[in-house]
Protein backbone atom coordinates (compact mmCIF):
# COMPACT_ATOMS: atom_id res chain seq x y z
CA UNK A 1 0.00 0.00 0.00
CA UNK A 2 2.76 2.41 0.90
CA UNK A 3 4.58 1.76 -2.36
CA UNK A 4 1.45 2.93 -4.16
CA UNK A 5 0.83 5.76 -1.66
CA UNK A 6 -2.43 4.26 -0.40
CA UNK A 7 -4.01 3.79 3.01
CA UNK A 8 -6.80 1.41 3.97
CA UNK A 9 -9.58 1.68 6.48
CA UNK A 10 -10.93 -1.88 6.77
CA UNK A 11 -8.82 -4.78 8.06
CA UNK A 12 -10.11 -8.30 7.35
CA UNK A 13 -8.84 -11.62 8.70
CA UNK A 14 -9.90 -14.88 7.07
CA UNK A 15 -9.18 -18.19 8.78
CA UNK A 16 -9.63 -21.63 7.22
CA UNK A 17 -9.59 -24.46 9.75
CA UNK A 18 -8.31 -28.03 9.37
CA UNK A 19 -11.84 -29.21 8.49
CA UNK A 20 -12.08 -26.62 5.66
CA UNK A 21 -14.64 -24.54 7.55
CA UNK A 22 -13.72 -20.89 7.46
CA UNK A 23 -14.53 -17.67 9.22
CA UNK A 24 -13.87 -14.02 8.47
CA UNK A 25 -13.65 -11.10 10.85
CA UNK A 26 -13.22 -7.47 9.88
CA UNK A 27 -13.22 -4.04 11.40
CA UNK A 28 -13.26 -0.55 10.03
CA UNK A 29 -10.78 1.86 11.57
CA UNK A 30 -11.67 5.42 12.50
CA UNK A 31 -8.77 6.66 10.33
CA UNK A 32 -7.21 5.01 7.26
CA UNK A 33 -3.70 3.62 7.77
CA UNK A 34 -0.77 1.97 6.02
CA UNK A 35 1.14 1.46 9.27
CA UNK A 36 2.37 -2.13 9.56
CA UNK A 37 2.14 -2.23 13.34
CA UNK A 38 -1.38 -0.77 13.42
CA UNK A 39 -2.57 -3.39 10.95
CA UNK A 40 -0.79 -6.08 13.01
CA UNK A 41 -2.46 -4.88 16.26
CA UNK A 42 -5.90 -4.85 14.67
CA UNK A 43 -5.37 -8.29 13.12
CA UNK A 44 -4.33 -9.68 16.49
CA UNK A 45 -7.59 -8.37 17.98
CA UNK A 46 -9.58 -9.98 15.16
CA UNK A 47 -7.71 -13.27 15.71
CA UNK A 48 -8.91 -13.35 19.31
CA UNK A 49 -12.48 -13.43 17.98
CA UNK A 50 -11.89 -16.67 16.08
CA UNK A 51 -11.39 -20.29 17.11
CA UNK A 52 -7.72 -20.22 16.08
CA UNK A 53 -5.74 -21.84 18.87
CA UNK A 54 -8.69 -24.00 19.86
CA UNK A 55 -9.01 -25.53 16.37
CA UNK A 56 -6.08 -26.28 14.06
CA UNK A 57 -5.68 -23.69 11.29
CA UNK A 58 -4.98 -24.60 7.67
CA UNK A 59 -4.76 -21.08 6.24
CA UNK A 60 -4.84 -17.48 7.44
CA UNK A 61 -5.15 -14.39 5.29
CA UNK A 62 -5.12 -10.67 6.02
CA UNK A 63 -6.40 -7.97 3.72
CA UNK A 64 -6.84 -4.23 3.92
CA UNK A 65 -9.59 -2.60 1.90
CA UNK A 66 -11.44 0.69 1.50
CA UNK A 67 -8.25 2.06 0.01
CA UNK A 68 -7.69 5.76 -0.62
CA UNK A 69 -4.75 8.00 -1.43
CA UNK A 70 -2.43 8.53 1.54
CA UNK A 71 -2.60 11.91 3.20
CA UNK A 72 0.70 13.71 3.58
CA UNK A 73 -0.23 15.43 6.84
CA UNK A 74 -2.41 14.64 9.80
CA UNK A 75 -4.82 16.86 11.64
CA UNK A 76 -3.50 17.88 15.03
CA UNK A 77 -5.21 16.21 17.96
CA UNK A 78 -5.48 16.93 21.65
CA UNK A 79 -4.03 13.67 22.94
CA UNK A 80 -0.62 13.37 21.26
CA UNK A 81 -1.42 10.77 18.58
CA UNK A 82 0.04 12.99 15.88
CA UNK A 83 3.59 12.52 17.21
CA UNK A 84 3.14 8.73 17.32
CA UNK A 85 1.79 8.71 13.76
CA UNK A 86 4.76 10.73 12.53
CA UNK A 87 7.18 8.40 14.31
CA UNK A 88 5.45 5.33 12.84
CA UNK A 89 5.43 6.88 9.39
CA UNK A 90 9.17 7.58 9.60
CA UNK A 91 9.87 4.03 10.75
CA UNK A 92 7.74 2.57 7.95
CA UNK A 93 9.55 4.72 5.38
CA UNK A 94 12.95 3.56 6.64
CA UNK A 95 11.90 -0.12 6.55
CA UNK A 96 10.48 0.32 3.04
CA UNK A 97 13.70 1.95 1.76
CA UNK A 98 15.89 -0.82 3.20
CA UNK A 99 13.63 -3.53 1.73
CA UNK A 100 13.63 -1.79 -1.68
CA UNK A 101 17.42 -1.56 -1.72
CA UNK A 102 18.34 -5.00 -0.30
CA UNK A 103 15.31 -7.12 -1.11
CA UNK A 104 11.86 -7.87 0.22
CA UNK A 105 11.75 -8.87 3.90
CA UNK A 106 15.34 -7.79 4.61
CA UNK A 107 14.11 -6.01 7.71
CA UNK A 108 10.89 -6.39 9.71
CA UNK A 109 9.65 -5.34 13.14
CA UNK A 110 10.72 -7.95 15.69
CA UNK A 111 7.18 -8.13 17.04
CA UNK A 112 6.11 -9.67 13.72
CA UNK A 113 8.52 -12.59 14.14
CA UNK A 114 7.48 -15.84 15.80
CA UNK A 115 8.74 -16.74 19.27
CA UNK A 116 11.47 -19.04 17.90
CA UNK A 117 13.17 -16.03 16.26
CA UNK A 118 13.17 -13.82 19.37
CA UNK A 119 15.87 -15.61 21.38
Amino acid sequence: MRRHELQGQTVTLKIKYYDFNSSSRSLTLAEPTSDTMEIFRQTRELLRKTEAGRKPVRLAGISVSNLRPARSGYQQDLFGKTRQRERSRGLNEAVDLINQKFGEKTINPASLLGNKHRK
